[in-house]
């Protein structure tokens, strides 16, 4: 085995192959122009890149973890039903467009308080055209694709900002651990993950918040890593044209990202949230979920061209022990949500992380990344006061009114939670 190994700011989703080690000595190589089976180059897009990650300041750790663990819970996700939205107007797609237009600002504050929030019914959102008249009614800006750079993720629509959210029949055996949509210096701040059709077997969305997540952590974990920080390393098949003979044959170059917090604080209410990927990125943890549900041989998408796996930040890997907790206290707070045609899922990016189950049969998502959920600093204020956050500088007076009305009481929100959390179930059969 020889590996290249460069430390250059990437971390890549959603892996599913063994991980090499990085060997003591390094041979020279050059680069040979790619072979005519490279993933081509993404198509170029008129949309901004998202923001750089908000990393935020240092934080006393255990301090951090004891806020988030004393702060009251929002319901998780909060759901949005139809009916008790627009009342006897559901499936007049005009009249749902009003009801998003009139409440884009609660919406966008329940994507604060509650992490996500889950559309149901509405007929508008069953179109790829009124699924983005919905996020422009929103105040919503596209960004593209984090992954756009290695073509990652096929883009189904550049005009209307789409891209395809774990569909192909080849990952059907694929269970995307729970991650946050970052890769390096880049994040989103929020996302609309959209049902175009729902799978036949399985294929849940699931959803996972990370502040729960962050509070029922062991802290003396939580302490190791984000003192010692966490780094990913993905591995890139290439050609290359070597100057020593004498290896085994396997050529691999591993890209290591620079070191990175596993905690943060949320860029708008200040809030201490999980936000790691371990979950998805780890190899070990990886090999579990293929014993489980069978392993795959991908030849399109991010898993065609990384493998990714993850160490602290002195690349010391974590012990099976922490993983094994790391696992557990992720999957004890996810939620499985069963999407119907047309049921989009809102999250805010730094709050709630996401996956998807394995499935059967034919799945179609799609999403769009947003550059940020504020369009101004006097509503990035109005939504910290509203979500019940630390406090920003003194609002103006008076206040608007739905800042001071009960929590979801305009919006039509629906008592109902998701699917219970637990361990996913392999597909009958």
């Amino acid at each position: 085995m020889l590996l290249l190994v460069a430390h250059i700011a990437l971390a890549v989703a959603r892996p599913v192959s063994r991980v090499a080690r990085v060997p003591t000595v390094v041979r020279m190589a050059t680069v040979a122009p790619p072979a005519a089976t490279s993933v081509a180059a993404p198509p170029a897009v008129d949309m901004a890149v998202c923001p750089e990650t908000a990393w935020g300041r240092t934080l006393d750790i255990a301090e951090a973890q004891r806020r988030v663990r004393e702060a009251p819970r929002a319901q998780f996700p909060l759901e949005v039903q139809v009916a008790a939205a627009v009342g006897a107007a559901a499936g007049d797609a005009e009249a749902e467009l009003a009801y998003f237009r009139e409440h884009a600002a609660e919406l966008r504050a329940a994507m604060l308080k509650n992490g996500a929030v889950l559309l149901r019914g509405f007929a508008l959102t069953k179109t790829p055209e009124g699924f983005q008249q919905m996020y422009q009614a929103l105040g919503l800006v596209p960004c593209l694709d984090p992954l756009h750079s290695v073509a990652a993720r096929p883009m189904v629509s550049k005009g209307k900002r789409r891209l395809r959210g774990g569909q192909q029949r080849e990952s059907q055996k694929l269970f995307i651990g729970m991650h946050n949509e970052f890769v390096g210096k880049r994040a989103p701040r929020s996302a609309a993950f959209v049902c175009f059709k729902p799978a036949e077997e399985g294929g849940e969305f699931l959803l996972g918040d990370g502040r729960q997540i962050l509070a029922q952590l062991n802290p003396q974990l939580v302490k190791a890593l984000y003192e010692r920080q966490i780094r990913y390393s993905v591995d890139f098949d290439v050609e290359l044209v070597w100057r020593e003979q004498g290896y085994d044959g396997v050529r691999m170059l591993q890209a290591r990202a620079p070191v990175q917090p596993p905690v943060v604080e949320h860029p708008v209410t200040g809030e201490p949230t999980w936000f790691c990927n371990v979950h998805s990125h780890s190899s070990a943890l990886r090999k579990q979920r293929e014993a489980l549900y069978g392993a795959e041989r991908f030849e399109s998408g991010a898993s065609q061209i990384n493998k990714s796996d993850m160490y602290y930040g002195d690349g010391a890997e974590l012990s099976a022990a922490e993983l094994a907790e790391l696992d557990k206290v992720t999957m004890d707070n996810v939620q499985f949500i069963k999407m119907s045609h047309g049921d989009v899922v809102l999250l805010d990016n730094y709050v709630t992380m996401h996956g998807r189950n394995v499935f059967e049969g034919t799945r179609k998502h799609a999403v769009t990344w947003f550059q940020s959920d504020v369009a101004s600093v006097g509503l990035r204020r109005a939504l910290a006061t509203a979500a019940h956050r630390p406090p920003l500088p003194p609002l103006p007076q008076p206040l608007p009114p739905w800042l001071t009305t009960a929590p979801g009481a305009q919006l039509g929100f629906s008592a109902q939670p998701g699917a219970p959390a637990g361990r996913p179930q392999p597909p009958p059969g």
